[in-house]
């Protein structure tokens, strides 16, 4: 049976296919430990990201709905058909009593009560979980098992305890029942403590007072030999010894001989012709050389040795061996050749044929021995003929420098580029003192009584009439 595991966890998975709680909507459960608000800014240029912080604010004269998460001119608030939440400008259109949330539509709802919860009232007339089979919803709304030991005697109780413990030496077997356990421990033979048997004796064996079966000695007909039990029925004279049946017989002796008496009247073997048996039953040979330079005498001597790379034929005769092993090509040694390497390779100190790296004119790429003729610089590619060239870099740029000595583009009249390659209006009041700077802002405001005038405040000519 599975045990929930919920030990320091307020949410997530119980380990049982349950849960430890659930999370509010809106955020989200981190390895069990806390439940963490998840930031909302999927489609939104400003306004809050509903986990206290803030998906951008506006620029210039705009203002943001901070209901749709726009930018916009001008914004009125908007409470029709909405108990809470934001008017789209900031405002508030209400607020929600305690255990209330404001939903996405302006509604106050239920705000259930899951963290650290796996089962019970969720606060909201729903439930945190159901309980799997074997556990229930204790006071802190946690699965915990129920031991189960209906008509068991011991054995565990399905939650980590035990139903209990059989005595003396009786066991407990799977479905909770204590029974005799046979005692047959240092025993082959004999009863096994529960009316049964620790075995039979095999032939020529007998159960002894210890449960165990021993060997009966059998020498029937035997002189020499086991007795079949690790004892012996007899030993045998020095040069005799004992058959597989209990009878000495004399036992030959060519121990170091070729030929001659063995002892009991037979033969340790006969010479080849051309040699004779010794006293000392070897047979001797005679060294045969004639005509040869080298290889075996036939009595397993040597009619001599051949110089450094040369090697001794079946007839006996020194010739050159040519050397070639672990070689592709070059010298065999004897004047001749182990090989010519194939077109574009060349063969090398240690007689193998390698590949020739050809990298002529190249700056970069496949060397054609599978290595590299060079790399490029960054922001440089290689290209098929092996030069390194630049790659221009204008991502996400309007103008400003490609990296590459050229251009990302140019800007429009009375807008400059910016360090990251963006074009932006350049406000000019050089020699105004008031009115419009070119990009929607103002030079500067002229006093009560003057009016501006081509950037210049001049007396208003309405005052100056006045006496």
């Amino acid at each position: 049976m599975c045990l929930p595991d919920c030990a320091g966890k307020v949410c997530g998975d119980d380990g049982c296919g349950g849960s430890c709680g659930s999370c509010p909507i809106g955020s989200q459960c981190a390895d069990g430990a806390a439940c963490i608000c998840v930031p909302s800014c999927a489609g939104r240029q400003c306004g809050p990201d509903g986990c206290g912080g803030s998906c951008g604010g506006c620029d210039g004269d705009r203002v943001c709905n901070t209901r749709d998460g726009e930018c916009v001119k001008e914004c009125s608030g908007d409470c029709a058909g909405r108990q809470c939440g934001d008017d789209g400008c900031g405002a508030s259109c209400g607020t929600c009593s305690e255990g209330e949330a404001c939903g996405g539509d302006g509604e106050c709802v239920c705000v259930t009560d899951c963290i650290g919860k796996s089962c019970g009232d969720d606060g909201c007339g729903g439930a945190c979980g159901r309980c799997p089979s074997g556990t229930a919803c204790d006071t802190d709304q946690r699965c915990a098992c129920v031991p189960s030991c209906d008509g068991r005697e011991c054995g565990p109780d399905g939650c980590g305890g035990t139903c209990g413990a059989c005595s003396g030496s009786a066991l407990c077997t799977l479905g909770g029942a204590c029974v005799c356990a046979p005692n047959c421990i240092g025993k082959s033979c004999g009863d096994d403590g529960c009316g049964g048997s620790c075995g039979s004796c095999p032939s020529g064996t007998q159960c002894d007072g210890a449960s165990r079966c021993t060997c009966v000695p059998d020498c029937s007909d035997r002189v020499c030999g086991g007795d079949g039990c690790g004892g012996s029925c007899g030993a045998c004279k020095r040069d005799e010894a004992c058959t597989r049946d209990g009878a000495c017989m004399c036992v030959a002796d060519c121990a170091g001989k070729q030929c001659g008496d063995d002892g009991c009247g037979g033969s340790c073997g006969n010479c080849s012709a051309g040699e004779t048996c010794s006293a000392g039953g070897q047979c001797a040979c005679t060294a045969d050389c004639a005509g040869k330079q080298c290889g075996d005498d036939g009595c397993g001597g040597s009619c001599g040795e051949c110089p450094k790379e040369q090697s001794c034929s079946a007839d006996g005769q020194c010739a050159c061996v040519p050397a070639c092993s672990g070689k592709q090509c070059g010298d065999d040694g004897c004047g001749g050749s182990c090989g010519d390497c194939r077109a574009g390779q060349h063969c090398g100190a240690d007689r193998q044929c390698a590949c020739m790296p050809a990298c002529g004119g190249k700056q970069c790429g496949d060397d054609g021995c599978g290595g590299s003729c060079g790399d490029c610089r960054a922001g440089q590619t290689c290209g098929a003929d092996g030069s390194c060239a630049c790659v221009p870099a204008c991502s996400g740029k309007q103008c400003g420098d490609d990296g590459c000595g050229g251009s990302c583009g140019e800007c429009p009249e009375k807008q400059s580029c910016s360090a990251d390659g963006q074009c932006a209006c350049t406000p000019d009041c050089t020699g105004r003192a008031c009115g419009d700077d070119g990009c929607g802002g103002s030079c500067g405001d002229c006093g009560a009584t003057e009016t501006c005038n081509d950037g210049r405040c001049v007396p208003d000519p309405a005052d100056a009439a006045t006496p």
